[in-house]
């Protein structure tokens, strides 16, 4: 089930009302890692937000994105005009018959979750998942290889850990998260909720695998990607925290 297809203008709201400078930041940590990048690759693209603030700074690459939801690339469509290419794919079906420099998923189908908000010791960072099964998350990242140049890198982005949450957003609309744990790793429900009248408009839900950092490794490994670093700042906002991008390069 695609779960962004009911709550994706939602989405778009929240961090352009809510977690207003969310993205300014992100793009201020991942730039210096693909700074050098010419072909790159989004992968959950969603709203465009990340891409368009990467296109100001790099107008002239050759960037492409993909995302599983119509209803997000619709937005970004919007968002974008022609200026980057847009392709409605599961990152296990991908077949874009070309190559990149670097892929990036930031809080798309993967992403880290730092267990340490408060500074950088003692860190324990887990791979949180859209994908639910081991096995298909091995497909998918040698999806991702296959589409890499030759020692083309791989960029994840990594936050806090999710937690409950509501936020009030225009139109009077409440956003609401609800977070618990699975056997393999936590649930998220996503109500959207009208505050006037207390109609639910959108409800839905979403299963997230999560991996210690040694399952990870395995993981990188099998996938054919080796970690050669961990880079950027990490940013505590106002309604946000954003950890430091994972690097990985295809053996």
């Amino acid at each position: 089930m695609n779960i962004y297809a009911d709550r994706a203008n939602y989405y778009d709201l929240l961090f352009q009302y809510i977690c207003t400078d969310y993205h300014d930041e992100v793009v201020k940590s991942l730039f210096p890692i693909i700074r050098d990048s010419n072909n790159i690759l989004e992968i959950g693209v969603g709203t465009g937000l990340v891409a368009e603030r990467v296109l100001k700074l790099k107008p002239n690459c050759n960037f492409t994105g993909i995302d599983i939801s119509k209803q997000m690339l619709d937005l970004a469509k919007k968002r974008l005009e022609n200026k980057i290419k847009l392709v409605e794919s599961d990152v296990l079906d991908m077949q874009l018959e070309e190559s990149f420099d670097l892929a990036y998923s930031n809080s798309g189908v993967w992403y880290f979750l730092d267990t340490n908000t408060d500074n950088d010791t003692d860190n324990e960072y887990l791979l949180c998942s859209h994908i639910n099964s081991i096995e298909n998350n091995v497909i998918a990242l040698r999806r991702v290889a296959e589409h890499l140049k030759m020692n083309g890198l791989l960029v994840l982005s990594a936050q806090g850990m999710h937690i409950d949450k509501v936020d009030k957003l225009p139109g009077d609309i409440i956003y609401q998260v609800k977070v618990s744990k699975t056997d393999t790793g936590i649930k998220r429900q996503y109500t959207v909720i009208g505050e006037n009248n207390g109609e639910i408009i959108s409800d839905t839900t979403a299963d997230y695998l999560i991996l210690d950092s040694n399952k990870t490794k395995q993981l990188m490994e099998e996938s054919g990607f080796e970690q050669i670093g961990i880079e950027g700042n990490k940013k505590l906002g106002k309604n946000f925290f954003l950890s430091k991008f994972h690097v990985y390069q295809k053996r």
